[in-house]
């Protein structure tokens, strides 16, 4: 039998947790006609660090560009799982697992595949809606007919059952019944009708949890409930006992949860035997500079081919910085970056996440934003509302920013917008 098992790779703490992954599933999975595939958002492959690729390699994982060009509105990182399962494999069976787990001990997951098979845990915290008529509207379109069960979760909430979308098995060949489309397309395309239906309300960041029942449902698959051993949250590690054999630890960017674990002693040993590091503190170490939160005032160093250039987050909104570059290419990091912060900039609302820059950027030092020195740049933009479609406009400038319904003051139409943009383009309007 051959399967696949896939997951997520992106710079920052995505990857001290594949290499944590893939040391485990060769330390611990017994079968052997399988494959490991990280799926990386296709613009960020680049950007990975080079012990991130070295080791996935060496554990035989085989990192894919992934085009994460969708139809979710807003943009949905979630929606990587799903797009990652609807990409085209050679194997009969997929395995998806969140990036954020480990096996801790000897399986077999041939088991759990079965031809027009799919299995999972069970969902044991009930925090989307359980309104029967919102489930019945995500079934509709799809899969009137299919009987659903209740399920008493962990808040005491009574609610159709459904999924816990990290750990995953199904059957990855054409559905016949779905004009032949392989389970992934199907659970994308159910995922971004209810996305865009505004009826279903409160999805994100539930989306995927949400859709997944609905797709099973709709190609016809048939569902086995895989014991909470295969998905032990680390917050029921306690009372979970000795038979769990993957570990979900919803970690933050530097693995505290982790280290509270049981298990951190083994990794400890996983990551020693295979010589990747002494242990987990020195791995998450050797990603300190894209992990630390990145805020107003952080200084940052940008390679470039011909020297580096020096930044500073001047300000930050709830998706984008507001990122000065400042004149001059330097040779090598001067050691007067009080001084250098002090130089003409050009600024740009750069489109990144907020807690990390990958290797473009490095984080040098945090200094106070010398305001003062620089003239005031106004600028506004519409931003979307989380979970809605609706946006409301902001204004900003060097100091500060606000919506512009409480600042009557501005006449925005007097100010120029500001459209966010990406770091490779704000470079190239540089001096």
């Amino acid at each position: 039998m051959s399967f696949s098992i896939i997951f997520i790779v992106d710079y920052g703490k995505l990857e001290w947790q594949s290499i944590c992954l893939a040391a485990s599933i060769r330390a611990f999975v017994r079968d052997r006609d399988f494959e490991i595939i990280a799926y990386c958002p296709e613009e960020r492959v680049d950007g990975l660090e080079d012990i991130t690729k070295e080791w996935l390699a060496k554990f035989g994982v085989e990192i894919r560009p992934l085009d994460t060009g969708s139809d979710y509105a807003p943009a949905y990182p979630h929606g990587n799982k799903i797009l990652a399962c609807a990409e085209a494999r050679q194997s009969d069976y997929c395995l998806f697992m969140d990036t954020d787990m480990i096996f801790v001990r000897p399986t077999n997951l041939g088991p759990l595949f079965a031809a027009g098979g799919f299995c999972a845990a069970r969902e044991t915290n009930a925090r989307w809606a359980n309104e029967p008529g919102l489930w019945d509207r995500l079934y509709a379109n799809n899969a009137p007919e299919t009987r659903r069960d209740l399920a008493i979760f962990s808040n005491g909430r009574l609610a159709p059952a459904y999924y816990n979308a990290g750990f995953f098995g199904f059957d990855d060949n054409p559905v016949a019944r779905k004009n032949r489309q392989r389970f992934g397309e199907v659970w994308r395309d159910i995922s971004y009708q209810i996305d865009g239906d505004d009826a279903i309300t409160e999805k994100r960041p539930f989306l995927d949890q949400i859709s997944l029942p609905v797709a099973v449902a709709a190609c016809g698959l048939t569902p086995t409930e895989l014991s909470a051993n295969y998905n032990t949250h680390i917050r029921f590690e306690p009372e979970a006992g000795p038979d769990v054999r993957v570990l979900h630890y919803h970690s933050n960017m530097h693995g505290n949860l982790l280290r509270e674990s049981r298990y951190i002693g083994l990794l400890n040993q996983l990551l020693g035997h295979y010589g990747i590091a002494e242990n987990f503190d020195q791995l998450v170490q050797v990603f300190s500079p894209v992990l630390d939160y990145i805020g107003v005032g952080h200084v940052l160093e940008i390679p470039l081919a011909e020297g580096l250039r020096i930044a500073q987050v001047t300000g930050r909104g709830e998706k984008h910085h507001i990122l000065s570059i400042f004149d001059g290419v330097f040779a090598e990091r001067p050691e007067n970056i009080s001084e250098v912060l002090r130089l003409p900039a050009t600024y740009g609302m750069v489109d990144v996440p907020p807690n990390l820059f990958s290797k473009q950027c490095r984080i040098i030092g945090r200094e106070a934003v010398a305001v003062d020195a620089r003239p005031e740049t106004w600028f506004w933009h519409d931003e979307i509302n989380e979970g809605s479609k609706e946006s409301e406009r902001w204004v900003w400038n060097t100091k500060n920013s606000w919506r512009a319904e409480n600042r009557k003051d501005i006449n925005v139409a007097n100010i120029p917008p500001r459209r966010p943009e990406t770091l490779k383009s704000l470079l190239a309007r540089c001096g």
